[in-house]
């Protein structure tokens, strides 16, 4: 998403070239001046790479590198914006040879020892990081912890750098028209916890399945997004077990036009993260924001950078363990307080107009590079 975020936001004043592998989903709705390229091997997708032979490997990744080479140098765009490691060689590469102005993109962070050992190249990936984000001429992270401790590891002295969190564009409206399924909820008076998202067991889904059984009747559990088949089915197991099954609603993800109708229904968003690595504990998740720009309060880890987001704003409730007690006490605090307070919908949406949205966030790189642009051409 940031990167149709910040292409939507470029295309205002800039021509934009997005180029994406093979593997990557391309489709979203893109304005008409943004224009969607696709290089490389479909086998740089993570998985299918990390089973080829060194070899392979270093073929798929020049073939790659040629194929970004051989654009950029024909379309010379004004600016270079970086999104991911496996880039960030050949966009240096390209950047200085042509001499357009560099932006890198952090698109996560993980120390070498969070890498799985399957996934050895990502080492290089991780080397060439730390050595070309000094020549870069900025850097941008989604979360300023995350930046503070990446502009450490790779000893950033004098790199300027930039926290664009990723929140949704400005001019998002709350829908009136709820989805069916969610109407029928509302008609019966019900509360409805919403987790938009990836399903897995990487999430403490499990343990808010469980936490149904301490929160009153009309309470109900929307678990909407992609997930195993597998893991969903024992959730719904999960749910029957502990009589919850009918409080317990499975759906699909849906399209991004579609999302903000599923999140403006809800009297609740979830973030349902366990804060394992550093990248999980300073997080800056969309989902956060996409909750706050449909004014929706939200449920979230203690232990992540998250807090210092949410607490100033005061539209939320931290949760201090992933247990179903923890998960319970905060949703039940959460509705008394939307009882007492009926503001807190109205701070969450402010928030999103005033500060949370991409084009506010996005303001500082656009200056700066209207500057370098401007450096650059005398």
């Amino acid at each position: 998403m940031p990167t149709m975020w910040a292409s939507k936001t470029l295309a205002k004043t800039y021509q934009v070239l997005v180029l994406c592998k093979d593997a990557f989903e391309t489709k979203g709705n893109y304005p008409s001046p943004v224009k969607i390229i696709k290089i490389g091997p479909k086998r740089l997708d993570f998985n299918e790479f990390a089973n080829l032979s060194a070899i392979q490997k270093g073929r798929d990744y020049w073939e790659f590198c040629l194929s970004v080479f051989k654009f950029i140098e024909n379309y010379r765009p004004e600016v270079l914006i970086v999104y991911y490691p496996v880039s960030f060689f050949i966009g240096f590469i390209s950047a200085k040879l042509f001499k357009i102005p560099l932006l890198y993109y952090v698109n996560e962070y993980y120390t070498l020892s969070d890498l799985p050992k399957k996934l050895s190249f990502h080492y290089f990936y991780k080397l060439l990081e730390k050595i070309l984000s000094k020549k870069a001429d900025a850097i941008i992270d989604v979360e300023k912890n995350r930046l503070r401790l990446f502009r450490k590891f790779a000893h950033l002295d004098n790199t300027p750098s930039f926290v664009v969190t990723n929140c949704p564009l400005s001019g998002l409206e709350i829908p009136t028209r709820i989805p069916k399924i969610l109407s029928q909820c509302k008609n019966q008076k019900k509360k409805i916890l919403l987790y938009q998202g990836i399903i897995s067991d990487g999430h403490c889904h499990a343990e808010m399945v469980r936490a149904l059984i301490d929160l009153p009747e009309e309470v109900v559990l929307v678990l909407l997004g992609h997930g195993q088949p597998d893991y969903k089915a024992s959730l719904q197991n999960l749910a029957k077990t502990n009589g919850v099954e009918h409080r317990l609603l499975l759906l699909d993800r849906v399209s991004p036009e579609e999302l903000f109708s599923y999140i403006a229904a809800a009297d609740i968003g979830l973030l349902l993260y366990r804060p394992k690595s550093l990248n999980s504990i300073y997080a800056a998740p969309g989902k956060l924001f996409e909750y706050l720009a449909m004014g929706v309060p939200v449920i979230y880890p203690g232990k992540t950078a998250i807090r210092e987001i949410i607490g100033p704003l005061d539209v939320g409730e931290a949760y201090r363990e992933e247990t179903p007690e923890d998960l319970a006490k905060s949703v039940r605090y959460l509705l008394n307080r939307l009882e007492r307070d009926p503001h807190i919908k109205k701070r969450a949406r402010e928030s999103y107009l005033q500060q949370f949205n991409y084009e506010t966030q996005f303001a500082p790189v656009m200056d700066f590079i209207a500057q370098l642009i401007k450096s650059s051409s005398k």
